[in-house]
């Protein structure tokens, strides 16, 4: 599962959900971008984002943002019937948090280059 960003300059951007608990940082050229659309599953399901991640941000050169901590979950079935096959893909948004403080100090922990650098919180409340 994943979240694709797009941005104005033309090109789009996935942010991929991890089993692991770690900081996740990606590079964005400057531009205004939101949340486009959530890819989920082997078909690569797209389906439009029912909220906003990134509410048409400027993206400043240099800038380090935060968006948020989030956890989803999702099944997948596949039941033989006759000539073909049942495909059954679901997916929910389970929890979106704020912990800016904590998620900032891991960054700083995990990527020292970015320890003197300043942070912004866009996460949408």
């Amino acid at each position: 599962m994943k979240f694709a960003i797009r941005c104005r300059e033309g090109k789009s951007y996935d942010i991929e959900f991890s089993a692991r608990p770690d900081v996740q940082m990606i590079q964005l050229a400057p531009s205004t971008c939101q949340l486009d659309r959530i890819v989920y599953g082997e078909n690569q399901l797209r389906l439009m984002s029912p909220f906003r991640l990134l509410r048409n941000e400027i993206l400043d050169p240099g800038g380090v943002y935060y968006v948020g901590d989030f956890a989803a979950s999702g099944t997948f079935s596949a039941t033989p019937v006759f000539f073909y096959t049942k495909v059954r893909q679901s997916w929910r948004m389970s929890a979106i948090r704020d912990n800016y403080a904590e998620a900032t100090a891991s960054l700083k922990r995990v990527f020292p280059a970015f320890a003197s650098v300043q942070t912004e919180n866009r996460m949408t409340h």
